[in-house]
């Protein structure tokens, strides 16, 4: 079995990148915020040092969060001195995702700005399936009833939504929607 490396170099690129763009949401959204409550105790990560943890996860070949996060205790136990326990990490994992979101969207506008100072401007739109249960299960499913739909990707059919993703010649992120499986590109 081979063995996986760790990437200080690529986890602080990151961590850079990351703090940047956190700094300058932050800076311009003063309102938002993962803790908004006082409710619990303070977290023991910044937003920047969680969501690098989160998107360097994507860089490794680990297929559960739980042995990546074997893997954060094991090996980057020097970067991460205040890494919180395996529960309370999960748990903050599932309050990035609004600030994920704004990420994204700040990326792509930043990617946007850039694309209209290319003098070549060529995009590309590609869609993926996204289903929400198997086929047999379409008439019985209850939770995205009234917004899913049926459509036929390179797979067959499926049941639920398309992620349409708008990107330049240089793979950078230009746009992104979701839609009901019935629309095409």
């Amino acid at each position: 079995m081979r063995e996986i490396e760790a990437h200080p170099d690529r986890l602080l690129q990151l961590f850079c990148i990351v703090s940047d763009v956190t700094d300058f949401i932050l800076a311009n959204t003063p309102e938002f915020s993962i803790q908004k409550n006082g409710v619990g105790r303070r977290h023991n990560l910044d937003i920047a040092e969680a969501i690098t943890i989160s998107l360097y996860r994507y860089t490794l070949p680990h297929t559960t969060f739980k042995h990546f996060y074997a893997f954060m205790r094991n090996y980057h136990a020097g970067e991460f001195v205040k890494l919180p326990d395996y529960s309370n990490m999960l748990l903050y994992q599932k309050q990035l995702l609004p600030f994920l979101i704004r990420m994204l969207g700040v990326l792509i506008g930043m990617n946007r700005a850039a694309f209209k100072n290319k003098k070549v401007r060529l995009m590309f739109v590609d869609g993926s399936d996204l289903p929400v249960c198997t086929n047999k299960r379409i008439f019985n499913h209850k939770v995205a009833k009234r917004i899913a739909a049926r459509g036929k990707g390179s797979k067959g059919w499926f049941y639920g939504f398309r992620l349409h993703i708008l990107c330049d010649t240089g793979g950078n992120l230009l746009g992104i929607t979701i839609t009901p499986g019935n629309i095409d590109e």
